[in-house]
Parts: C-alpha cells; sequence; structure tokens
C-alpha cells in the first residue's frame, strides 16, 4: 500500500512538471528545478559536474601531449595472420647417445625417445643396426645421423618424432623454365645422374614429377633451387655506339694510355685500362655515359648512333638490332625465239628484291657470378653503313650494246666487326673501341654556265677535297638486378615527360 502511493505521487509530480511551469518542493524533496527525480539532482548541478569533467579531460589530453618522447604509444598488431615456423627438434639441446649394431634399431629409437623426453612414433618395418658414438651434440644433429645411418626419414609434429623406413615416394616441383629454352635439357640431363630415370617433366605446365627417396629430394630440391637461383638472375644491359671523328693529331686512333699531358686514365675516372695505344677494351669503374662521352669529345667530334637499352638473363643471349633495311633489284633480260617463225625475238625481263642491313646489330650473352657480383659477357658488335651506290655492270642494254636501258643501282655495303670477351664488376662500363673507318670526299664549286666552257671552264672553278678518320666506340654497362628491384629513377622520369598514356607502369 505504501509503495502504490509512493508510486501515485511520483506519477503525479512528473505530470504537473510537464504541464504547468511551477515549483514543486514535495517533488523534489525541498530541491528547486529537478533534473534527476529520483536523486534530486538539479539542472544546474548537473551542468557543473558535465563541465568539470570535460575539464579535467583535457587536462588528461594535455599531459599525454607532454609526456617524454620516450614514452610511445604501442602500436597497434597487424591483422595480417602469419604461418608459424616448423617445429624444430630439441632447439638447442645438447646430448650424449651412444649405440652398437648389437642393439636392434628399433629398440635404438625407443631408448633415444626415452632419453630425450620426446614421443616417438616407428614404423613396424624398420630393422636392422647401426653404430654411433656422439658426444655433446646438438639434438637435431644426432637424429639427422640416425636417420642417416639406418636408412630413414623421420618428420615432428605435435610434439611426436616418427621414424620410418625412407622409401620412395612421389613430390611434384614447379619450375618457371621456358619450354623452348635450353635449361630443361640441362637439367633432364642432370636429374638423370642424380635419379636415374624416376622423373617426369612437363614442360607446358613447368612440374617436373619426381619419384625417389627423401634423400633423393633433398638432393633434387637443392639442386632445382640453385638452378632457379643463377638461370634467372638477370644483368640489365646500357649501351651507348658512339662515332668519333678524330682530329689529326689523334688520326691513328685514340690514345687511351694518354690524354695530352695527364693521364687519361685519372681524368676519365678509368680504373681499369689498356697499356697505351689502340685499346680494344677497357673498363671504367664507378662512372656514367656522360663523364665518358665527355672525355672522348678531347680527341675529336663525337655523335651517338644508338643508346640501346635491355635485360637479358643469365647465359641467354641478347640482340640488339637498330638497322634499316635498303631494298634493290637483281634485273635479268632473256631472249626468246618464237617457234611459228624463226625471225621473231621476244625478249623478257625480270626483276627480283633484294635487301641489305645497315645499322648496329649487338649480340651479348652474359654469364653472371652472384656471389662475387662479377658479370662475364660474350660481345660481338656489328656496324654497317651504306657507303655508295654502283651501276650493275648486267644491267640490261639495247641491242647494239651502246645504251643501258635500265640503270640498275646496287648498294655498297661496308661492315665493322668485332667479337671479344670481358668480365667487368657489376655497375661498371666496358668500352670497346678500335673500329676505325676513312673518309673522304670531294666538291665542285664555280660560277655558273662558264664553269662548263671545255678547257676554259676550269679557269672559273674550284676543286675541293677532304679525309678524315672516325672510329667508332661501344660503352657497354652492364648491372645485376632481380626481378623484384623496382624501376629506377630514369624509367620513372621518361614515363611521367614522354608517355600520354594515363595509366601509370611504376
Amino acid at each position: 500500500m505504501f509503495r502504490l502511493a509512493r508510486l501515485t505521487k511520483k506519477f503525479l509530480c512528473f505530470s504537473l512538471a510537464l504541464s504547468l511551469p511551477i515549483f514543486l518542493p514535495s517533488c523534489s524533496g525541498g530541491r528547486i528545478d529537478p533534473f534527476d527525480l529520483d536523486t534530486g539532482t538539479t539542472r544546474e548541478e548537473a551542468f557543473d559536474t558535465f563541465l568539470r569533467n570535460r575539464d579535467d579531460e583535457k587536462k588528461s589530453n594535455k599531459a599525454s601531449e607532454n609526456k617524454s618522447p620516450k614514452e610511445t604509444p604501442i602500436p597497434k598488431l597487424s591483422k595480417l595472420i602469419v604461418s608459424p615456423p616448423p617445429p624444430v627438434v630439441g632447439g638447442d639441446k645438447v646430448i650424449s647417445f651412444s649405440v652398437t649394431d648389437q642393439v636392434p634399431l628399433k629398440d635404438v629409437l625407443i631408448e633415444f625417445g626415452r632419453m630425450v623426453k620426446i614421443d616417438v612414433d616407428i614404423d613396424p618395418t624398420i630393422s636392422g643396426g647401426i653404430i654411433l658414438n656422439a658426444k655433446n651434440r646438438p639434438l637435431k644433429e644426432v637424429i639427422d645421423r640416425i636417420a642417416t645411418l639406418g636408412n630413414l626419414r623421420y618428420s615432428y609434429n605435435n610434439g611426436v618424432l616418427r621414424f620410418e623406413n625412407d622409401n620412395p615416394y612421389t613430390k611434384n616441383y614447379f619450375v618457371d623454365y621456358l619450354a623452348d629454352g635450353n635449361v630443361w635439357t640441362d637439367v633432364e640431363a642432370n636429374l638423370t645422374a642424380i635419379l636415374g630415370a624416376a622423373f617426369t617433366p612437363n614442360k607446358s605446365a613447368g612440374i617436373i614429377a619426381v619419384y625417389a627417396t627423401d634423400k633423393q629430394h633433398q638432393k633434387v630440391a637443392q639442386y632445382l633451387a640453385d638452378v632457379d637461383k643463377y638461370a634467372s638472375a638477370q644483368v640489365l644491359i646500357e649501351a651507348k655506339v658512339i662515332e668519333v671523328t678524330l682530329n689529326k693529331e689523334y688520326s691513328s686512333g685514340i690514345n687511351w694510355g694518354r690524354d695530352g699531358d695527364s693521364n687519361f686514365v685519372t681524368s676519365g675516372g678509368y680504373s681499369a685500362a689498356s697499356s697505351t695505344g689502340f685499346a680494344i677494351s677497357t673498363v671504367i669503374s664507378g662512372a656514367d655515359f656522360a663523364l665518358s662521352i665527355s672525355a672522348l669529345e678531347k680527341f675529336g667530334v663525337s655523335k651517338t648512333i644508338s643508346s640501346p637499352r635491355i635485360n637479358a638473363v643469365n647465359n641467354q643471349k641478347a640482340t640488339l638490332d637498330f638497322a634499316d633495311k635498303l631494298v634493290y633489284f637483281k634485273v635479268e633480260q632473256a631472249q626468246t625465239t618464237a617457234a611459228a617463225t624463226a625471225t621473231t625475238t621476244i625478249k623478257t625481263t625480270t626483276s627480283t628484291k633484294l635487301e641489305e642491313t645497315t645499322g648496329v646489330n649487338l649480340e651479348i650473352t652474359p654469364s653472371i657470378n652472384l656471389k662475387t657480383k662479377e658479370i662475364f659477357m660474350h660481345i660481338k658488335p656489328k656496324l654497317t653503313v651504306l657507303k655508295e651506290y654502283v651501276i650493275d655492270p648486267a644491267s640490261p642494254q639495247n641491242d647494239a650494246g651502246t645504251e643501258i636501258l635500265i640503270e640498275n643501282k646496287v648498294p655498297v655495303i661496308q661492315s665493322r666487326e668485332i667479337e671479344t670477351s670481358a668480365k667487368i664488376q657489376s655497375g661498371n662500363i666496358l668500352i670497346i673501341g678500335g673500329l676505325m673507318k676513312d673518309e673522304s670526299s670531294s666538291a665542285d664549286s664555280g660560277v655558273p654556265l662558264l664553269g662548263r666552257i671545255p678547257v676554259l671552264g676550269w679557269l672559273f672553278k674550284s676543286m675541293s677535297r677532304s679525309s678524315g678518320v672516325t672510329e667508332t666506340v661501344i660503352f657497354i654497362k652492364a648491372t645485376i638486378i632481380n626481378s623484384g628491384t623496382p624501376a629506377n629513377k630514369v624509367d620513372r622520369d621518361i614515363q611521367n615527360n614522354f608517355d600520354p598514356n594515363k595509366r601509370k607502369y611504376f
């Protein structure tokens, strides 16, 4: 009854508070302007409490900002799930263990598990015995020696060490060799030497199925890992082919040993060079192309013919071909006599299209040594230029042989080719020089018309002759890279400045 009267009183006070803005001292226990009917807290008291809590929060934040820089917050944990490493038997535990072949191998394994306090599962087909004497050796090493001597394989999962006979089983190895490459031939030959015929290659899928024991699988895995490491090694080849029209004092060729009164090696940044004279090859260490080309300008006027850049895989030939096709025709004329009338002659003219290549062809086969960061290269550059055109002596003529009916011009090609091998450190530049050619030209100039008068025309014209020697120099920079190497600044700048496509490749 008392409880019901109290609830009725609260409901009546709340209704009056909503309808009339009057003082209700009886409802608030004598407090004015109630905010909470149960506690009797006024609005003023509630706002004071709220402001005090906000000030305390600001002071707390300011204090956290003024903390010592050594008090760094705990970083958030990544949500990436990382697979735990495989369990290691024994860790750093060291044991001593001795056994003779008089004890069956099964009993040896049981006793071994009891001594090192590890649960051991044993294949019931295990038989024979071993002789072992290990003193203060790592636990895993002792297990490996037992497995080797007993021709066993083992696994360790969930704290249980399992031994079984090392019988052959099938395992697939995934490789990324090209189906038509030479790597497959070499790999198959070496696997045959390791396993015999217990493997099946699938070149299209890049899979090698191997049927072997665990010890043989370890050898196969190590061999394929080494092949993948070295066969997939790459080298970035940057080349520049430059023609230098030599000054008269260097008409015999660039002197790689001397540069006037100073040493060319020092001034040009060359760490290793051939002796003075006509160098075939030399090496720049820690320099760049700009420095090398500027050094060449001391010997004459230089002109860049080609500037190729390509990636090459280890022991695979890379061909850089920047050439033009010169088209000319082989013209043949034949005469036949008609069968009906012996006096009728039929002439037939045929032409065959022929081509000649001019330009720069550079063949490079790199061999990469990842341990020493050295690159052994077999280099074969060839430079072909058009010298002139000559008229084919067999060009069709008239019946009297006094006039050429078809003037067939044939190009005369001049080739300069060299073949060499060299070893350089990754990032260094190899120079190939000594490709020389003589150029001569003549020009007539004079007064128009008067210069054509026979004999007297020589008085009104002049003839000038010029000659020069040009040497072709090839710079080759080789740098070892891997498939995960990001694009360098040069590639990014080229794409940003010259690629109108909005797609970003880097």
